[in-house]
């Protein structure tokens, strides 16, 4: 246990599994939005029992609750692709259906007078807007891109409490919609520069506020602010420290509720009164009268640099109120594509079956814009054996307003003939649009994805020094087009997340004339027993071997349950292949340790039982093809396998977490010759995963 930290077990009222996005409070009853379930519960803090309320859409972000508890907002966004479309729908508590109320182009809202008060934003510019109708919008406070405003909270019918950053230099504000003039709240010079850089979750009880606030010691705390009659108010700080910290507080007819936050879960507890001892400080407060002008979409608010806030302490009352101004330049993305600004070794290692070969070494770099619009991702290594350079380049721009996929390769692959493996030079390059949409309430999701690649193969030629001096043949021209429909979701604590997609796939080499078709089927769930299921079909009329693999058609949606410990025997040449695999999670355990910004998050093992039907030319094979016949040129393989590996997390930028899933996998087939024979049964290998 660590020293200093309370555990307030007495009181939690919730322990299930969830993530609380959002709190509002009745009179008696606490709302909160789980991300985990996408719905909103009501729970009365007096017996600890809640209920489903209302399910909500996918990208629901905030709740609020209307004066008389009947209504609940839902502010969050809609999704085009890599564009987000910010938007708010209102319910009915009662019979947890939507109302038909919809504002749009705002979020974080709440309840104000007759309408809703929330924000909007213009470019990087967030505005404090009220609807008195979801059509009439009216600016109450402009912002700029050095001026933001938090999520809104009214204190009554005339008053509304924000969090402002000027020029990252955060204060309390109160809009007084009546007179229209905006007051600071301060709490001297010492606080003013300490506390309200670090408060977040602001909320509204009867003639106060709430808030967490962090003072650079042990974990998130209670403050509250009294707002007396008179106009002056106090600032109550709690030190104390519970365990899972405050966050979210709202008050509940007389209590206080929180969200307490823990390494797997959330949960909400009821707050121990304290409003005096040792662990309490008061401070007395006042309200600075700020000079705004009209709300008419220019900046509202006059110059900050007029009535500053200051980030003096009490040591350095001559520093500057604000940073020096930088010079602006036109944005150019390519001074940022920097090679060596991240990058880490990584050996060149190929298998088949069994066989593990070490080929040579290269280096994975990483390369993004400030913006997140253009991503670059390179993998370069020297093959030994070949005495060839390989490249693996991948581009992704949102710039299209949906994620573009340029890539390109160049290295040695194999192709299987009668269970030979024959190594080849190809060099492919490709395009890929994803366009993503969300039906209804974005729970449910289809994507189309068209593509183009090109793709030339050079042969072996006895007597060449390297794979640069063997001939290509001629290229071949590949269109697709991908559609999808999915509801799967995979928070990062899951192993194989939850729900189901469906995904088929067309592509045709150009002038060969051949054609190749795709159809896969996942469904997993993330309940206490882990399970995932994958279902594929595949018919390649220029061949493929039984991992699902073609000179022309390489990119291949079923890989991860492809059968390829059976890859050793392979003829190949295969029409078609059907098949699937259930995955059981039989341990997954959560450790989260640092190494520097490299975070070992869990250790898992799976077992797995996979199998596949293929067609096989018997007659013709010079040697049998893998499997048990099962009819006339059907085979049938199937194999018991077991996975066990680590997610790793890496934070190459902020907020741009890289997840990498090496595992080592052991295959014990079952259709081959006498299973109990382990050195012709056993199979051996290594997989490797990454996501962004």
């Amino acid at each position: 246990k660590i020293p200093g930290i309370i555990d307030n077990d007495d009181g939690m009222l919730t322990g299930d599994d969830c993530m609380i996005l959002s709190v509002a409070a009745g009179t008696d009853r606490v709302f909160f939005l789980d991300r985990y379930t996408r719905r909103v519960y009501a729970l009365d803090p007096e017996t600890g029992r809640s209920e489903t309320v209302l399910k909500v859409d996918a990208e629901s972000e905030t709740i609020a609750l209307s004066p008389d508890g009947t209504r609940l907002l839902v502010s969050g966004f809609r999704t085009r692709g890599s564009l987000v479309d910010a938007e708010v729908r209102e319910y009915d508590v009662q019979t947890g259906k939507k109302t038909g109320r919809i504002w749009r182009d705002s979020t974080a809202a709440a309840y104000f007078r007759d309408g809703i008060v929330g924000l909007s934003h213009d470019g990087h510019a967030s505005r404090l807007v009220y609807y008195e109708d979801p059509d009439t919008p009216r600016v109450l406070l402009s912002g700029s891109p050095e001026l933001l405003f938090s999520n809104p909270v009214p204190l009554d019918s005339s008053r509304i409490a924000v969090i402002a950053a000027e020029r990252g230099i955060r204060s309390l504000w109160i809009y007084d919609a009546e007179t229209e003039s905006v007051s600071i709240v301060s709490a001297g010079e010492y606080l003013d520069s300490h506390l309200w850089s670090h408060i977040r979750g602001l909320s509204a009880g009867p003639d106060e506020l709430l808030f967490s606030y962090h003072d650079g010691e042990g974990l998130y705390k209670l403050a509250r602010i009294e707002l007396g009659k008179d106009g002056q108010g106090e600032l109550i700080l709690d030190r104390t420290n519970y365990s899972g910290g405050v966050f979210s507080p709202v008050r509940c007819g007389t209590r206080v509720v929180y969200r307490a936050q823990f390494s797997g879960t959330d949960a909400l507890a009821g707050y121990p009164e304290a409003d005096s001892g040792e662990m309490v400080e008061r401070y007395p407060l006042s309200f600075v009268s700020r000079t705004v002008g009209p709300a008419d979409g220019e900046a509202a608010v006059s110059d900050s640099r007029d009535a500053p806030v200051s980030r003096d302490t009490p040591d350095s009352s001559d520093a500057p109120a604000f940073p020096v101004r930088f010079e602006e330049k036109d944005y150019s993305p390519c001074s940022w594509l920097n090679p060596l600004d991240l990058w880490f070794p990584v050996p060149l290692i190929r298998s088949t079956g069994s066989t593990l070969r070490l080929d040579g070494g290269g280096i994975v770099t990483y390369m993004g814009t400030p913006t997140d619009m253009n991503v670059f991702l390179l993998f370069a290594a020297y093959d030994a054996r070949e005495n060839f350079g390989e490249v693996d380049a991948t581009w992704v721009s949102f710039v299209p307003g949906a994620p573009l996929t340029v890539r390109m390769t160049d290295g040695i692959e194999f192709f299987t003939n009668d269970s030979f493996r024959y190594p080849y030079r190809e060099t492919r390059g490709s395009a890929a649009l994803s366009l993503v949409r969300g039906i209804g309430g974005e729970r449910i999701r289809y994507a189309v994805e068209p593509s183009f690649e090109a793709v030339w193969a050079a042969l072996p030629r006895p007597g060449a020094a390297s794979a640069y001096e063997w001939p290509y043949e001629d290229g071949l021209f590949i269109p697709g087009l991908s559609l999808s429909l999915m509801n799967r979701d995979r928070l990062p604590r899951e192993l194989f997340g939850r729900g189901v997609s469906l995904t088929v796939s067309a592509k045709a080499a150009l002038p060969e004339n051949e054609f190749r078709y795709d159809a896969v089927f996942r469904a997993s769930t993330g309940t206490a027993f882990p399970v995932r299921m994958t279902l594929y079909g595949a018919r390649d009329e220029s061949g493929m071997d039984i991992d699902g693999s073609s000179f022309a058609f390489n990119t291949v949606p079923w890989a991860s349950a492809a059968a390829v410990e059976y890859a050793d025997d392979d003829t190949g040449y295969h029409q078609w292949i059907a098949g699937g695999e259930a995955e059981f999670c039989f341990f997954s355990a959560e450790i989260q340790k640092p190494l520097s910004h490299v975070y070992w998050n869990r250790f898992f093992g799976i077992l797995a039982w996979r199998g596949a039907v293929h067609d096989s030319d018997d007659a013709d094979a010079a040697v049998e093809p893998p499997g048990t016949p099962i009819a006339p040129g059907i085979r049938f393989v199937n194999s018991l396998v077991l996975k066990a590996g680590a997610v790793v997390t890496l934070l190459p930028v902020p907020m741009l977490p890289v997840r990498l899933s090496p595992h080592g996998w052991v295959a014990w087939k079952l259709a081959d010759g006498e299973p109990l024979d382990l050195r012709e049964s056993l199979v051996f290998g290594l997989s490797f995963q990454i996501e962004w």
